[in-house]
C-alpha cells in the first residue's frame, strides 16, 4: 500500500512540475524572429531572435542544413563550431546571432529554438548570392538550356527564367531585349515574327538594390518565307550589276529569269528588263520588273572624254589666234601711216627741185 502511495505521489509531482513549467513558460513569447538573408561571401550578417518574459531561459542557435550543428546555447558560442559567430545581447531577451564574415559553409537554414514556447523554433534561410545562377529554358525544346532556339514565324515561344541557389525572395527577374524591358515575371511568352529573327533575349536576376547577380541569354532563330524582294544596284558600272535584296530565313535561292541566271548578282545590259525571284523551303517572292536605264560603256566614256578635250583645245587655239590678230592691227595702222608720210615728204622735195 505504501508503494502504491509512493508511485502515485511521484506521478503527481511530475504532473504538477510539468503543469507549472507550462504555466511559467506560457508567459514567454517571441518578440523578434529571424528573417531570410541574402549576402555575398565575406559579408557580415545578423539574425534577430528575442524573447519576452523570463530572463533565465536560453535559446539555441542551430544550422539545420547538412549536418546539424549547434552554434550557441544562450550567450555561449561554441567557437569550434563557428569561429566567426557571436551573440549580440544589447537588451534583455535578445539573442541575435551575428556572423562577422560569411563563408560558403554558412549557407542554408538557421534556427533559433526555445523549449516550451509556441512555436518551438523560428527559422530563416541564409543565401550566398555568389552561388546564385540564372538559366533560360524553352517549353518544347530538345535541349534543357539552349543558347539558340529555332522555330517558325507565328509559333508561340514560352521561355522560363530558372533560378538556382538564389534563395527565397533574394532576387527579382527581368526579361530584356536590348534596352527594352519585356517582362518582370519569371516566364515570358512571345509570338514569333520575322522581326524577332536574330533577337537576343536576356533574363537577369537583380537584388532589391538593383544589383545584377546573374544573367543568361538566348538567340531566337525564326524561320519564314521570303518577302519584300527588291532589286538593288551592287556596282554602278555599265552594264550595272544588280542584286536581289530580300528578307527571309533560311537564306533564299535567288534567280533572274530574264537573264536566265541563277545567283545573287547579275549584269544587265542597258535598256533590258530585269527582275529577281527569291525562294526557300517556305515560299517565294518576286521583285518589281524594271528596265535598266541608259548608261555609257567605258569605251564610250573615253571617246566622249577625248572629244571634249579636242573641242577645248580648238576653242583655246581660236581664242589665242584671235587675240594675236587683235594685237597686230594697231601696229599695222601706224606702219601704214609712217609710209604715207615718207612718200608725201619725198614728193614735196621733188616738186621743190623742179621749181
Amino acid at each position: 500500500m505504501a508503494g502504491y502511495k509512493y508511485k502515485h505521489s511521484q506521478a503527481f509531482r511530475a504532473v504538477w512540475y510539468s503543469s507549472c513549467l507550462t504555466v511559467v513558460l506560457g508567459m514567454v513569447a517571441w518578440e523578434q524572429v529571424p528573417s531570410n538573408k541574402c549576402v555575398n561571401i565575406g559579408d557580415p550578417v545578423t539574425f534577430k531572435c528575442a524573447l519576452s518574459g523570463l530572463t533565465d531561459i536560453f535559446p539555441l542557435w542551430r544550422q539545420l542544413t547538412g549536418t546539424i550543428r549547434t552554434v550557441s546555447d544562450g550567450l555561449q558560442v561554441d567557437l569550434n563550431v563557428c569561429s566567426t559567430c557571436s551573440i549580440l545581447n544589447e537588451t534583455q531577451g535578445e539573442y541575435f546571432l551575428h556572423i562577422s564574415t560569411v563563408n560558403a559553409a554558412d549557407a542554408g537554414t538557421w534556427s533559433c529554438s526555445q523549449f516550451g514556447v509556441t512555436p518551438g523554433s523560428q527559422e530563416a534561410d541564409l543565401t550566398i548570392l555568389d552561388s546564385c545562377s540564372v538559366s533560360i529554358s524553352v517549353s518544347g525544346a530538345t535541349e534543357d538550356q539552349p543558347k539558340t532556339y529555332t522555330c517558325m514565324s507565328e509559333d508561340t515561344i514560352e521561355l522560363s527564367c530558372n533560378l538556382t541557389d538564389c534563395g527565397p525572395s533574394c532576387v527579382d527577374t527581368t526579361w530584356y531585349n536590348g534596352s527594352e524591358v519585356l517582362s518582370t515575371d519569371q516566364t515570358l511568352t512571345l509570338t514569333a515574327t520575322p522581326y524577332h529573327n536574330g533577337t537576343v533575349i536576356y533574363c537577369s536576376a537583380y537584388t532589391g538594390d538593383n544589383v545584377l547577380v546573374s544573367s543568361d541569354s538566348i538567340i531566337l532563330n525564326i524561320e519564314f518565307a521570303p518577302f519584300s524582294a527588291e532589286l538593288v544596284i551592287k556596282a554602278d558600272d555599265c552594264p550595272p550589276r544588280y542584286g536581289c535584296d530580300v528578307f527571309a530565313n533560311p537564306h533564299p535561292f535567288t534567280s533572274f529569269p530574264k537573264q536566265d541566271f541563277n545567283g545573287s548578282e547579275v549584269k544587265v545590259d542597258r535598256g533590258q528588263p530585269v527582275f529577281c525571284i527569291a525562294e526557300n523551303e517556305y515560299g517565294s517572292v518576286s521583285s518589281e520588273n524594271i528596265k535598266v536605264p541608259f548608261c555609257l560603256y567605258t569605251g564610250e566614256k573615253i571617246g566622249i572624254g577625248v572629244g571634249v578635250v579636242i573641242i577645248i583645245i580648238i576653242i583655246v587655239l581660236g581664242i589665242t589666234v584671235r587675240y594675236a590678230i587683235k594685237k597686230k592691227l594697231p601696229c599695222q595702222k601706224v606702219c601704214d601711216s609712217n609710209t604715207k608720210g615718207k612718200e608725201a615728204r619725198k614728193n614735196d622735195s621733188v616738186e621743190v627741185e623742179k621749181a
